[in-house]
């Protein structure tokens, strides 16, 4: 599947987000504050954007998912390169999933 630049882009700027969102949550989980809740829930469009079938999306693939994102938990917010680095390791793994 073909993905076009601004696709790709869009993509992975809603990782990139998505990281940050669980750096704020890890982050305040770590104070006692549990906003476990309070997640963006945009792994399903995420997925569905880069094209990885619905009955592919396991339990296991999301698990996987979170496991990455949490890599994100040592980088600072204003770390942009090491956030785009780990937003692209994590578009690169979902891409392998199609």
């Amino acid at each position: 599947m073909h993905i076009r630049h601004m696709e790709k882009q869009e993509i992975i700027e809603l990782i990139e987000a998505d990281i940050l969102n669980m750096k704020l949550i890890s982050g305040l989980n770590d104070l006692s504050i549990d906003l476990s809740h309070y997640s963006l829930n945009i792994e399903a469009l995420i997925f569905k954007n880069i094209g990885i079938k619905k009955h592919l999306r396991t339990e296991e693939l999301y698990k996987r998912y979170f496991e990455l994102l949490k890599q994100g938990k040592t980088i600072h917010p204003t770390n942009k390169a090491d956030i785009r680095k780990l937003a692209l390791k994590i578009y690169r793994f979902l891409l392998n999933q199609i």
